[in-house]
């Protein structure tokens, strides 16, 4: 045990064991901060990954919804008249004659057939 008393570098061998432990405590301390920072990041990323997913969603299903709405709008065939039936009750389902379309349906002038389906 006599080296760890000889002098290096003007400084007793222990100091020199002592700074490298510290080093290296330090080196372990750092690495693992690092680790754990980059793990947070990922997390993280997955999760900004997964909201814009989710947007992505939810704008196709907003662009569908604005298609069907429009479509019913645009009073194509009778989806209008068969729109304002399913959101009518039976003291109002009057108001959606308006909407009735004057063209014929198939099955004759006796028996127009359905207008919307279901019903």
């Amino acid at each position: 045990m006599s080296w760890l008393t000889k002098n290096l570098l003007g400084l007793p061998a222990y100091l020199w064991l002592a700074a490298l432990a510290a080093v290296v405590v330090t080196i372990i301390s750092v690495a693992g901060h690092w680790q754990d920072r980059t793990i947070q990041i990922a997390q993280e990323s997955g999760a900004i990954v997964a909201v814009n997913q989710g947007h992505e969603t939810t704008l196709d299903q907003l662009g569908a919804a604005n298609e069907a709405g429009n479509h019913i709008r645009n009073n194509t065939g009778h989806a209008r008249y068969c729109e304002c039936l399913l959101s009518a009750t039976d003291a109002t389902t009057s108001h959606c004659e308006r909407y009735r379309p004057d063209e014929l349906v198939p099955g004759g002038p006796d028996h127009p057939g359905e207008y919307c389906p279901g019903q």
